[in-house]
């Protein structure tokens, strides 16, 4: 049995440190005394909870997603991804937060680019906090 403290070194075990081999996998599972099969499907468990959730899996919303918007994202969302790892798996996992997104939000990225641009040009005002900053350019996305 994995316990919630295990799961977080987990996490933090494929999130903190370079991309593992099957090896290492074991050597986590021996240092931290449990069972490499055991280990292995709480990895699976990781991975499903995140492929298998959100909110694009829970809609049937293959035909409402914009193909550009999708590009467009597939783009932005590259940045949580490891820029060294396999180019189809970053595709896939890139278009598969997209999609989370553009379900909440039909034109995502279209917002995102705007409230960008609008944020960077708001920088530069003297004396305005950065809650007044990101309230300014969010009043002026929603209109």
């Amino acid at each position: 049995m994995i316990s919630d403290e295990l799961y977080l070194k987990i996490i933090d075990f494929f999130t903190n440190t370079p991309p593992k081999s099957d090896d290492d996998v074991h050597a986590f599972a021996e240092a931290e005394n449990i069972d490499a099969h055991d280990l292995e499907q709480a990895i699976y468990d990781i991975l499903a909870t995140f492929l298998a959730g959100g909110k694009y899996n829970s809609n049937d919303t293959e035909a409402k997603i914009d193909p550009k918007e999708l590009a467009m994202g597939a783009k932005v969302e590259l940045e949580h991804l490891d820029a060294d790892a396999n180019p189809v798996i970053l595709k896939a996992l890139a278009e598969r937060i997209s999609k989370d997104h553009l379900v909440e939000l039909f034109k995502y990225y279209t917002y995102l680019k705007k409230m960008e641009s609008e944020g960077k040009a708001e920088e530069g005002k003297a004396g305005e906090s950065d809650e007044e900053i990101i309230a300014s350019v969010i009043n002026n996305v929603r209109m």
